[in-house]
């Protein structure tokens, strides 16, 4: 996968230009890493076509899916993208069920549809609660349920953001498990926010760094920038495994 993104973000240290370019290989799991306002989560929602930026430019694999100066922009439905949003963004009037089968609503296969919901539902420990809407969930359990619903598409790009925020340790492993599953399996094109670089070390391949001091954002795989002298100081820390 390439892809390159220009964009300008409003933030606390004033205009924040962006400028990214990726070359990844399929599977690549990238952990997006920056201070709270850094305009990590905007990012994911730039890539998904929910924010649209006054000045823009997004072209993945050479196709280009969003760019100002010719007023396109590519619909979300149109880019084969699975978000996990921090917040979830499940739909508060349905139960788990019909939300699942929703996603799946214009899929032409059935038997295939109620595969993929049985096979999600039973790896993410979900099959009691399918008669329940969000309200009645605890933040696990609504989290588990987005990202069923964020996999059920099959995407090829799939957004985390801050997807082991809600879960207890022992969900966190059949969580991660899940996630591993479907990356073998699908070999998607992986962005995962999170604010934890231990998560973000133990679960990721590469790790993209927003700094408000240059315009660029910096790429590399995991060991080559958190072992790089000179960027430990930035992150904050002294050795991987110490809190942020």
């Amino acid at each position: 996968m390439t892809c390159n993104a220009k964009a300008s973000l409003q933030t606390p240290w004033g205009l924040q230009p962006w400028q990214v370019a990726l070359q990844l290989e399929p599977g690549s799991k990238v952990g997006i890493y920056g201070q709270s306002g850094i305009g990590k989560t905007t990012f994911l929602r730039f890539l998904a076509g929910f924010f649209k930026p006054d000045q823009y430019f997004l072209q993945v694999d050479g196709v280009v899916w969003a760019e100002d100066t010719a007023a396109y922009w590519r619909k979300p439905q149109q880019r084969n993208v699975g978000f996990l949003f921090q917040d979830y963004a499940l739909f508060p009037t349905m139960t788990l069920a019909q939300q699942f089968r929703f996603v799946l609503a214009d899929q032409p296969n059935a038997l295939q549809c109620h595969q993929r919901i049985d096979f999600w539902v039973e790896a993410l420990h979900l099959e009691n609660l399918l008669h329940r809407k969000p309200h009645t969930l605890s933040g696990g359990q609504q989290q588990r349920a987005a990202l069923a619903r964020a996999l059920l598409r099959q995407p090829s790009l799939l957004l985390l953001d801050e997807p082991f925020s809600a879960v207890d340790e022992v969900s966190k492993k059949q969580y991660a498990e899940a996630l591993q599953h479907y990356c073998q399996t699908h070999q998607p094109y992986v962005f995962w926010v999170s604010h934890q670089l231990q998560e973000i070390y133990e679960n990721c391949t590469h790790l993209l760094y927003f700094s408000q001091q240059q315009p660029n954002t910096t790429l590399g795989s995991i060991d080559e920038l958190l072992y790089v002298e000179q960027l430990i100081p930035k992150l904050g820390i002294r050795k991987i495994d110490e809190k942020i």
